[in-house]
């Protein structure tokens, strides 16, 4: 990952504000403009706009199909399919990591 580009995360709120700017909804027009300039950013490799496990959980709980998809294929085009790491997953990497700065080469331990 190239260290100038900024990562922007956002919560389920904020991609569903996108969404209906992107599906030009009239309650989603006052979040055109921040919708084109992520979408040129993202595009112009400038941002990262990830997606984490509640992204995916909180999106697969709404019942109502048509949008979801419309919501999925927002997140879809603008995250370029990045995503965060669960926490636990680098709070045990962190944890590893330190123990061998301090104690050198840890015996195989399955987090």
């Amino acid at each position: 990952m190239d260290p100038k580009r900024k990562v922007i995360y956002l919560d389920q709120n904020k991609w569903i504000d996108l969404a209906r700017a992107f599906h030009k909804r009239p309650d989603g027009e006052k979040f055109l403009e921040i919708f084109d300039k992520l979408r040129n950013g993202v595009e112009k490799k400038e941002i990262i706009l990830p997606l984490d496990f509640s992204r995916f959980t909180e999106t697969r709980k709404i019942s109502n199909n048509g949008r979801r998809r419309r919501l999925a294929t927002v997140m879809g085009n603008l995250s370029k399919a990045w995503t965060l790491a669960p926490q636990e997953k680098i709070i045990n990497l962190e944890i590893r990591s330190a123990l061998t700065q301090i104690y050198g080469e840890l015996p195989s331990i399955d987090f």
